[in-house]
């Protein structure tokens, strides 16, 4: 629940409300405070001119698989916490259904525990003072510590954004991710969550009674240190971070470092029994021993030979979290076991895979001797297209009884539910997240195709600067209105208005993908947003024609995809290695791509799915094509193995 202004980066819509408008009797709007991917928050003045902030969370527009999706999900959340009155949460005041919005009047607090963060930068300082900090985050350890064991309840989405100041004091808001703890596997509708600042059980859909503190922690270190524990650049590299990194602490204190260690571990159980006992242990006392197991989360990582650094722009983000942080469509539920990390080697280069493929159905050995030892770990007898994951772990399991087409296509299905797209190529299609695009195949040279598209759009007021290799942008700014009179003492008003990206292939590539996205930049008024969002549609449909002159060829179109994954590397003998976490880019009916930590060390490997609806305790043969190392993490990309069990007729 933003209530500070922010700086629009340009991936959101733009306001749909103007001040003066009244979405309940006796409430009207006085200026926008923020907006984030589902919706966005005014500052209102309620009946007898009392300020509050007002939330307008929309309903998709019906052409997405997730249709209401957020609504649903802020509605189960204020059922859930409607009842609740603590000084240290702000509360919900009104919550009304509107057509298809969901209108919720609260508090209007003084401005987020961020700002706080960005004026002790401004003085010079790494952060908030220490003793200031404990004592705001004591306030909202006693907030989520009481949701939690009386109501059972965890907020999910603990972050500076949603850390409120009011006279001096905190309090905990935006209550849109709120799940129950007896929910079991968690729930399936988790759009707004943040990887930044999630669990990483949260991040396979578990929800436990101290994943918020993990996300408590996270803050702590982030609002006195200006730095951030991890370092991932991309949503995949910060979820697989959480789950498989140790953090990087050295910008702690000793003492600090023991506790934020402790509330970072990776598995729940081994934090500690409370958020308040967390920030006991950081003001000295502590409730249990820590000091052996905070030595083992602070080890490093077999990967790096040092910590982790952060890039500068780690410090925390002012204002609106949903615009700057990247969210989740789908958090998934499916738990998987512990991880080993697989050892590897790091030098950046593509991998050849010689190792000859496992035999079809039944892996034959000859019977051991008596001086022969049974190789250590898990050794399958049956190799099969999909098998259970008890079988990997050394268990007993029935076989499947469906063809392995069956979850390879229900893969398929969630990956484009969760993306919200037509995946066939060509088609322009609009992100929930308010952006356009659209993605081709061209063999037209880079520097010819940026003629074509000089000569393409003749529109008043749109410009093309090319002037950056590979790529093309187009942009609309909105008309700024003359002058009044003979001077104006009114500063210019930000740019804003609507660009058009052209990602181009390099030259030299022949047949490459083109890559094209569409979106509005800073706050562009209701009427340019109303006809801009066809000039969009128009333009990168004229780049298509321009441009796609090579029709995709690919016998199975890949679908964006962000499921997390545990991979069971499998040797040409039958034999399991330990399993590693990854993250999935992209799906489709014959293979994937996905990100892991370490270079695969064999050429076959099971994926698991974690959390995708009628796949749980399977996983699915895949045969390694080529792997490559792309900054902290490896790019690798594989065909499903899908003729060993049952078939389809």
């Amino acid at each position: 629940m933003p209530l500070v202004s922010a700086p629009d980066c340009g991936t959101h819509s733009v306001y749909t409300k103007s001040a003066g408008y009244s979405p309940l009797p006796g409430y009207v709007l006085l200026e926008p405070l923020g907006r984030g991917g589902f919706g966005e928050v005014w500052k209102c003045e309620a009946p007898g001119g009392l300020h509050k902030a007002i939330k307008f969370v929309t309903g998709d527009s019906g052409d997405s698989p997730s249709d209401g999706t957020q609504l649903r999900q802020e509605l189960e959340a204020f059922q859930q916490v409607k009842a609740i009155r603590h000084p240290f949460l702000l509360s919900l005041e009104r919550v009304e259904l509107v057509g298809a919005e969901l209108v919720m009047v609260m508090e209007l607090a003084d401005k987020q525990l961020g700002d706080r963060f960005e004026e002790c930068r401004g003085q010079g300082l790494p952060g908030i003072p220490r003793q200031e900090l404990l004592g705001y985050l004591r306030e909202a350890a006693e907030a989520l510590d009481v949701i939690g064991a009386k109501y059972g309840l965890q907020h999910l989405d603990v972050k500076p954004a949603n850390l409120f100041l009011t006279a001096g004091h905190v309090q905990v808001g935006d209550y849109g991710l709120v799940s129950k703890l007896d929910a079991g596997k968690g729930r399936q509708e988790n759009g707004g969550l943040t990887p930044r600042y999630a669990a990483p059980e949260v991040l396979c859909g578990q929800v436990h009674t101290r994943s918020d503190q993990y996300s408590l922690a996270l803050v702590y270190h982030e609002l006195l240190t200006g730095t951030f524990p991890f370092n991932g650049r991309s949503v995949q590299q910060m979820m697989l971070q959480h789950m498989t990194a140790p953090p990087d602490l050295n910008g702690l204190s000793p003492p600090d470092r023991v506790a934020v260690a402790t509330a970072l571990a990776k598995k729940p159980d081994e934090r500690f029994a409370s958020c308040a006992d967390f920030i006991n242990a950081l003001c000295g006392g502590t409730s249990r021993s820590v000091t052996a197991l905070a030595a083992s989360l602070l080890t490093p990582s077999p990967r790096g030979s040092g910590p982790i650094t952060n890039p500068p722009s780690s410090a925390p983000t002012r204002g609106v979290s949903a615009a700057n942080e990247p969210t989740l469509r789908n958090v998934p539920h499916f738990v998987t076991p512990a991880v080993t990390p697989a050892p590897q080697s790091v030098p950046p280069k593509r991998v050849a895979y010689t190792q000859p493929a496992p035999a079809a159905a039944t892996v034959e050995r000859a019977a051991p001797r008596a001086s022969q030892t049974k190789p250590a770990g898990v050794c399958l007898e049956q190799i099969l297209s999909v098998v259970p994951v008890a079988w990997l772990q050394g268990k007993f399991a029935q076989a499947p009884g469906r063809p392995p087409t069956h979850l390879v296509n229900t893969v398929l299905r969630a990956a484009e539910t969760e993306a919200g797209i037509n995946s066939a190529m060509g088609a322009v299609n609009r992100d929930s997240d308010g952006t356009w695009g659209c993605r081709f195949l061209s063999s037209i040279d880079p520097r010819v195709a940026q003629v074509k598209l000089d000569l393409l759009w003749e529109e008043g007021g749109v410009t093309m600067d090319s002037r950056t290799e590979g790529r093309v942008e187009f942009r609309k700014l909105t008309p700024v209105p003359a002058p009044t009179g003979w001077f104006s003492s009114k500063p210019k008003a930000p740019d804003s208005g609507l660009q058009v990206i052209v990602e181009l292939p390099d030259p030299g590539t022949g047949t490459g993908e083109v890559v094209v996205t569409g979106t509005f930049f800073g706050s562009p008024p209701p009427e340019f947003a109303k006809s801009g969002e066809k000039t969009i549609v128009k333009l990168i449909e004229g780049i298509r024609r321009t441009l796609n002159d090579t029709q995709d060829r690919r016998k199975h179109p890949r679908v964006p995809a962000t499921f997390p994954l545990t991979l069971y590397p499998l040797q040409s003998d039958g034999r399991v290695e330990p399993p590693m976490k990854g993250f999935c880019r992209d799906v489709s009916a014959g293979g994937m791509a996905l990100f892991c930590a370490a270079e695969p060390t064999t050429k076959y490997m099971f994926v698991e799915f974690e959390g995708v609806p009628g796949t749980a305790g399977l996983a699915v043969l895949l045969q390694t094509i080529a792997s490559e190392w792309q900054h902290d993490e490896v790019l690798v990309t594989g065909k499903y193995r899908l003729e060993f069990g049952p078939t389809d007729g």
